[in-house]
Formats: C-alpha cells, sequence, structure tokens
C-alpha cells in the first residue's frame, strides 16, 4: 500500500465532495434512490426495502456489521461507491426526497439506525 497515493486519492475525493461535483451531470433518467426511499425497491445486493430495513434490521447487530451492500443506499452519494449495485445519488433525487415528508422521515430514522449500531 502507498500511503502517498492514499493521501492523495483521499485528498481529491474530498475536494471533490467539499466542491459539490462540479462539472456533474444530474442524469434525470436515475432515479433509483428516490425509489429506494419511496419504498418501491429494495436495497441490492441482497438487501430489503426501506421500510423493512427501518422494522427488522434495527438491533440486528450482527446482520448490519456483515452486510455492507445496504449503506450506500441509506446514504447516498454523488459518487460510485464500493457497491456497484447502487446508483450515485442525483441532484433531483435529493431534492425530491428531502421535499417529501414520508421520505425525509425514513432519511433520518437511517441516521437513527446507524446511530444506535455505532452504540451512541
Amino acid at each position: 500500500y502507498n500511503r502517498s497515493f492514499g493521501y492523495l486519492y483521499s485528498q481529491t475525493d474530498t475536494e471533490a465532495y467539499r466542491s459539490g461535483y462540479l462539472g456533474k451531470v444530474d442524469d434525470t433518467s436515475l432515479l433509483d434512490n428516490y425509489k429506494f426511499y419511496a419504498n418501491e425497491i429494495p436495497s441490492r445486493p441482497d438487501g430489503d426495502m426501506i421500510e423493512t430495513i427501518h422494522a427488522e434490521w434495527w438491533g440486528q447487530y450482527e446482520k448490519l456489521e456483515r452486510h455492507h451492500g445496504y449503506i450506500q443506499w441509506l446514504f447516498p452519494i454523488r459518487e460510485q461507491g464500493l457497491n456497484s449495485e447502487s446508483q450515485e445519488l442525483q441532484l433531483h433525487e435529493a431534492k425530491r426526497i428531502c421535499s417529501d415528508p414520508v421520505m425525509h422521515e425514513r432519511v433520518l430514522k437511517s441516521y437513527e439506525l446507524m446511530l444506535d449500531f455505532y452504540g451512541m
């Protein structure tokens, strides 16, 4: 492992995040994150619907520790992460999720789920 490469990658990645991913185009045909928070599709791979995750995964620390595919669905970002079956968050999705009271509450519930998992 080259420490300087890791540092440079981290620095570049952080800069992109802080700048709001300048130049990244919003693709209005992509809706997976919106559909997930609307409880229309499950997280992938081997995941579940958001309502089921909130109801049945709470306190299932072994499952939350072992199963890593869900995290990029609960907290999508504007770049591709390690889960190749998750989708980069699109700006139009973020706006729709934030403006819908039910979906907004689901995002908050996701934070509560993870804070519980972290023992906070």
